[in-house]
């Protein structure tokens, strides 16, 4: 990934709330175990979440490579890295990154937030949002520091056993904050499974739509995971560079050679085909 020339934080700065919050869309993706550490640019707001995060923290730091590696079946050196993290994070002496930038997964590589634009990085601040097993919601241009933690870890905490258990409806809660100021409040989940069960249906008030990202073979439409996921990136990166502000917008999306398939869609399911 190709690094941002221009710093977002003065930018981001100088563009008032008012001017973010015309669209009544909040876009929804999943973070990436697979990392990279970007020079530039510097991130430019703080998760919100910040106590609870440091209450994980806290739990994970106290935990063994042995305890780490049964966590998330990851092998000992990876395990023996991230006590190295929690280490630091636990010492506050982390280095920290803007969040889109971080995750190096397939829906980032859609993403490319590197080689987005400013206007359409600071957009995206309040328009799309990446759930985390560590810091619950993120913005794009969050500060955060490297970590693993998966949402559907078993990790126990004083509220219960897993990660679900901990963040309950504080996730749905910041959500339906974010979306207060929208006149419709719709959300538009690009998350995988895993992290979508961390929002709670019954708190969240807004309506969710799908999309569903499919190639054509042999006259019939299929999920290959490794180009859906992409195209889940792809498909956030449209909305932020064109202030995608309506559902039916999203029929445009053409990144890749896909289109948008009304015959197999729904209200709640848009499915999209190349």
């Amino acid at each position: 990934m190709s690094t941002l020339s221009v710093e977002i934080a003065p930018l981001y700065a100088e563009i008032t709330l008012k001017s973010l919050v015309r669209s009544p869309l909040l876009t929804l993706i999943s973070p990436a175990k697979r990392l990279v550490f970007p020079s530039t640019p510097k991130p430019a707001s703080n998760p919100v979440f910040s106590e609870a995060t440091r209450e994980l923290v806290t739990t994970c730091a106290s935990l063994s490579e042995a305890d780490l590696s049964k966590l998330m079946k990851i092998s000992s050196k990876i395990a023996s890295m991230n006590v190295d993290r929690f280490d630091e994070l636990a010492k506050e002496s982390a280095s920290l990154y803007p969040a889109s930038m971080m995750f190096d997964g397939e829906v980032y590589r859609g993403l490319d937030a590197p080689t987005m634009s400013a206007h359409a990085l600071v957009w995206s601040q309040n328009h799309l949002a990446i759930l985390s097993g560590l810091y619950g919601l993120l913005r794009p241009l969050d500060a955060v520091a490297p970590y693993r933690l998966e949402m559907g870890s078993r990790l126990r905490t004083k509220k219960g056993n897993t990660l679900y258990d901990f963040w309950g409806e504080n996730i749905s809660l910041r959500i339906n904050e974010i979306l207060a100021t929208h006149k419709d409040k719709i959300v538009v989940n690009l998350a995988s499974k895993e992290y979508t069960k961390s929002i709670s249906a019954k708190a969240l008030k807004a309506d969710v739509v799908e999309c569903k990202f499919t190639e054509e073979r042999e006259g019939k439409l299929k999920v290959i995971n490794v180009y859906a996921k992409k195209a889940r990136g792809l498909m956030a990166r449209y909305m932020m560079e064109n202030h995608v502000d309506s559902v039916n917008d999203l029929k445009g999306f053409d990144y890749e050679g896909y289109s948008f398939r009304p015959e197999v869609s729904t209200d709640n399911l848009m499915v999209f085909a190349r």
